[in-house]
């Protein structure tokens, strides 16, 4: 009987934990999707030096503008 209650309380402390770190874990895939995360803009069309990147929130919430281009290299590149 010990071993029944015992495993009823760590199915209980499992699935808590899980929904717990499951929405924590979808905050955190919220924002890795971020194109201006990644250091980059959403735009229609990127340039020769830009970096794309997919998968980002551009193509749900800028439909006219549906790229994340990144600038390779950063500021420093440019110099």
């Amino acid at each position: 009987m010990n071993v029944v209650v015992v495993a009823v309380i760590a199915l209980i402390i499992m699935v808590v934990l899980v929904v717990v770190f499951g929405s924590r874990f979808k905050f955190f895939g919220a924002a890795t999707v971020s194109c201006v995360n990644k250091g980059g803009q959403c735009q229609e069309k990127c340039g020769e030096d830009d970096l794309i990147h997919r998968g980002t929130n551009c193509e749900k919430d800028f439909p006219n503008k549906p790229l994340c281009c990144v600038p390779f290299g950063g500021a420093e590149a440019k110099k």
